[in-house]
């Protein structure tokens, strides 16, 4: 048949299939987590960030500083939705995920920093995941478990990083004994996802040597222990992930609940598979404990951090795009009419030479400034009915998911305090929310802190009292912020206060956190406001 014939039947199809009333998988919902990125970094928040962007050289193949990366897919999700101006993670990639899988934040979850490698490095044995999270009273809690009781199916695709982390490859002593506890490690189907294919932990040191391990059935955990020096888990990772979470998607035939969490772009800059790749002399670079290393077998290139990060975003962006074409292809139409998308970041940008070119160094991925906190907070599709591509200034959180899915799910669950707002409301033309109390307004809220602590430990745990010895805090209604260092003891907690005010530099166009005395009026209620949230004990309900 001739092509323009065969679109052309394809395209009557399509529309006798619409015309039919929605498709069997109407009402699914589609979360994107992306990895260690700020709104710096996305062309679509340049009227936030003052960013002008360079004209590019056409005679370049290499694309030039300040050049937005290529995110067609993100425009596409943009174009459809509401885009959140100002949206809050948390500090590190765990806790963020802690939070978004259960409306609560990370105070209650006890993830307060990234879930670290065990075992037999001598890391802190309270950083995996609190054991207690694998309670069945505490997975209701999760998204996954939210969904399942709306009889919807569920996908985990790409990094999950709510489990201890296991290592190997760059310690070759602990290869043999490491996959051994991997049976009593939290893994997404214990929260309620059916199907789950992607990296359990996060990647520590050189990308290349780890071994894999993915989720390939609700009861099986495969490990695939036949690598060799040539094959790279992060290629792995884009290919392999992508490829099942394309063939999952097609084969829904009910409404769905899928969490995409693509690891990138991701500070350990890695290569990323051909054809994606934006530039030539990019990518081939991977980060350990003592810095850069070539990629075994790899040339040896230039580091040129920001053109490899430039890359990866592009990958990530090449990922959504057949995503979404998947979700057309599915629908038999445009995904947007019956497929709700929220996309987010699980951090700021890192501070990596040349990859944070736009907040002060100390002030990036790991603190509560702007630049680690700020992200990308996207919501589009069936969801949104007010007029596209809009914007909402009002601050909200990635604690926000949890209760937004809910609604959109029509689903309901009384376990558990949940901090999050739904944003329903504001997807349909309002300019108000309700948060839930103690919170007086619309204020949001973000913390970190060492080490993580299971609350099942100590109960009742008040983390003024109990738990971790350092923890750092930060409220704001929007434009002031207050961050509260704290170091904590047998007798109580000691917090250093730095007083803030959110604001756009006249000269330079750019967002700025200028340090302000003490406003009674404006940073009061702030600091009552984490007081009060703070000052709850385990367990939820209390």
């Amino acid at each position: 048949m001739h092509a323009g014939m065969t679109l052309l039947f394809i395209s009557v199809l399509a529309m006798a299939s619409r015309a039919q009333g929605p498709s069997p998988v109407d009402n699914s919902v589609v979360v994107i987590l992306m990895d260690d990125i700020g709104i710096e970094w996305l062309g679509g928040y340049a009227d936030i960030t003052g960013i002008v962007e360079q004209t590019p050289d056409p005679n370049d193949i290499e694309p030039p500083l300040g050049t937005f990366p290529e995110t067609p897919g993100i425009d596409e999700i943009a174009a459809h939705g509401v885009r959140f101006d100002f949206a809050w993670a948390t500090p590190l990639c765990s806790p963020t995920r802690a939070v978004m899988n259960t409306g609560s934040y990370a105070f209650l979850t006890g993830i307060g920093k990234q879930i670290l490698p065990l075992p037999g490095d001598n890391s802190d044995p309270t950083s995996v995941f609190p054991r207690d999270m694998a309670d069945p009273n505490r997975q209701a809690l999760a998204l996954g478990r939210l969904a399942q009781t709306q009889s919807y199916g569920t996908g985990c695709f790409g990094k999950w990083h709510m489990s201890g982390s296991e290592r190997w490859g760059s310690t070759p002593a602990i290869a043999p004994t490491a996959f051994q506890t991997v049976q009593n490690i939290l893994d997404p189907t214990q929260f309620g996802f059916d199907r789950f294919y992607g990296h359990l932990f996060s990647v520590q040191s050189v990308c290349g040597w780890h071994g894999y391990s993915g989720k390939v059935g609700v009861q099986t955990i495969a490990i695939d222990r036949t690598m060799t020096p040539t094959f790279f888990l992060c290629d792995l990772l884009f290919d392999s992930t992508n490829g099942a979470l394309s063939s999952w998607v097609l084969g829904q035939q009910s409404p769905f609940l899928c969490w995409f969490a693509p690891l990138a772009p991701f500070e350990l800059l890695y290569r990323v598979p051909n054809p994606m790749e934006s530039c030539n002399n990019c990518g081939f670079q991977f980060h350990n404990e003592t810095g850069f290393t070539a990629e075994p077998g790899a040339p040896v290139l230039p580091i040129d951090n920001a053109r490899a990060y430039h890359a990866l975003v592009e990958s990530t962006d090449a990922m959504i795009q057949q995503l979404l074409a998947d979700l057309d292809t599915l629908v038999g139409g445009n995904w947007y009419d019956e497929i709700t998308i929220i996309l987010v970041g699980d951090n700021g940008t890192p501070d990596r030479e040349f990859v944070n070119f736009y907040w002060p160094a100390t002030r990036v991925k790991g603190t509560t400034w702007e630049g680690g906190i700020r992200v990308p907070f996207l919501i589009a599709g069936k969801a949104v009915t007010r007029a596209v591509p809009a914007t909402s200034p009002i601050p909200v959180s990635v604690a926000d998911v949890f209760p937004t899915v809910e609604a959109i799910l029509g689903a309901t669950t009384s376990l558990g305090k949940r901090h999050g707002a739904n944003l329903v409301p504001i997807l349909q033309g309002s300019s108000a929310i309700t948060r839930p109390s103690p919170n007086p307004g619309n204020m949001v809220y973000s913390e970190t802190f060492s080490p993580n602590f299971a609350p099942s430990i100590m109960p009742p745990v008040n983390i003024k009292t109990n738990g971790p010895t350092t923890w750092t805090r930060t409220a704001s209604d929007g434009t002031y912020k207050v961050i509260q260092d704290g170091v904590g003891s047998a007798g109580g907690w000691t917090f250093n206060s730095s007083y803030l005010k959110i604001e756009t530099d006249s000269t330079t166009g750019g967002l700025v956190e200028t340090a302000m005395d003490k406003d009674i009026m404006m940073h009061g209620p702030l600091e009552t406001y984490m007081s009060s949230l703070t000052n709850v004990q385990w367990p939820p309900g209390n």
